[in-house]
């Protein structure tokens, strides 16, 4: 088999490191290898005290979360019932969705295909709305879902100043039509 022709630093580090082990032999110095750390072994539980550790670990963690909101997310997200499309455990299925999906499109932020970019650039900005529901209960995007496959339907709960009853649709003014 032949050798790998060397470029010159890796030539003068395998030169370099056959000296240092040569003087190493010559002082009487044995060769370095890494120390591992020693550890006493663990005993095995037995079937009743595996039991009864889970138990015990099971009434700490309740014990724990009892009562508690998750941290970081906003109590008007947490007050929405679970079956409602922008419920908190909805919303925590489609974050880990979105990430793996993000993971998946590594390279693609920097790719020359201008449609992986917008992908990846929507992707990650669809995320960071998530995130931003979940904290602060705003929703910033156009599209809801795990893929973003429903829209956001807007709905006027509350008009400008000074108008009762009337809906204003850009400059027309349907109670002004119907008068004249």
């Amino acid at each position: 088999m032949a050798k790998k022709k060397l470029t010159p630093a890796q030539k003068a580090r395998e030169t370099r490191n056959k000296k240092q082990l040569a003087m190493m032999k010559e002082m009487g110095i044995a060769e370095r290898k890494p120390v591992k750390k020693a550890r006493k072994p663990r005993k095995p539980l037995t079937p009743e005290q595996r039991e009864a550790a889970i138990e015990r670990l099971a009434k700490a963690r309740e014990k724990r979360l009892k009562g508690k909101s998750p941290a970081g997310v906003h109590p008007d997200v947490l007050a929405l019932p679970d079956n409602h499309p922008l419920g908190h455990k909805e919303v925590k299925q489609w974050i880990k969705v979105q990430k793996e999906k993000l993971a998946s499109m590594k390279g693609w932020h920097n790719s020359k295909d201008a449609k992986q970019r917008q992908e990846h650039m929507n992707t990650s900005t669809y995320l960071k709305n998530l995130n931003r529901w979940l904290t602060d209960a705003v929703w910033l995007d156009s599209f809801y879902g795990e893929h973003r496959t429903g829209k956001i339907k807007y709905k006027v709960i509350a008009g400008p100043p000074g108008t009762v009853g009337q809906i204003k649709i850009g400059m027309l003014n349907e109670q002004s039509d119907t008068e004249s």
